[in-house]
């Protein structure tokens, strides 16, 4: 049975099991447009939102941020799998921003390799006598080294 069923009211199980991974969260009908089930998390009680309440610039109920939404065809027994599988806890931010850097820095360099070597391979199989470093800038992954041109009529002169 899927949670777009028609009920409004969050199934007991679902919202159990939404408790047994944290406690703040929850799940709630959001009506508009495009309804959906969303994942809510309770402020915190010094959350400093709370005096928007007390103000009354904000409804009673509203103590509360949206985290995700759930899909369409998830039942109320796939919804803590969902949440495991698809939501990730970020504790330490930068390391995990430097670890995805040098994950596409690795993949980058393991590309870049086949590349050559599948330049290389194609020059081989035509026959190319080329080096290495030819090859590579003909790749367009190094750069040419300088070379001295000597025209023809150097040297061909009389000897005294």
């Amino acid at each position: 049975m899927s949670l777009f069923s028609g009920a409004k009211q969050a199934p007991v199980e679902a919202v159990q099991r939404l408790a047994a991974i944290d406690p703040r969260l929850s799940m709630r009908w959001v009506d508009g447009v495009l309804s959906y089930w969303a994942i809510t998390e309770q402020w915190l009680p010094n959350d400093p939102r709370r005096e928007q309440i007390k103000k009354g610039e904000l409804r009673a109920d509203a103590d509360f941020d949206i985290k995700g939404f759930l899909p369409t065809d998830c039942s109320p027994a796939e919804v803590e799998g969902y949440i495991a599988n698809n939501w990730v806890r970020v504790t330490d931010a930068l390391k995990q921003a430097e670890d995805i850097v040098e994950g596409v820095k690795a993949e980058n360099e393991k590309r870049q390799v086949a590349i050559r070597e599948a330049f290389a391979d194609e020059q081989a199989e035509r026959g190319a006598k080329t080096t290495k470093h030819e090859l590579e800038v003909q790749a367009g992954l190094a750069t040419a080294n300088a070379q001295i041109v000597v025209p023809a009529a150097v040297g061909k002169g009389k000897r005294k």
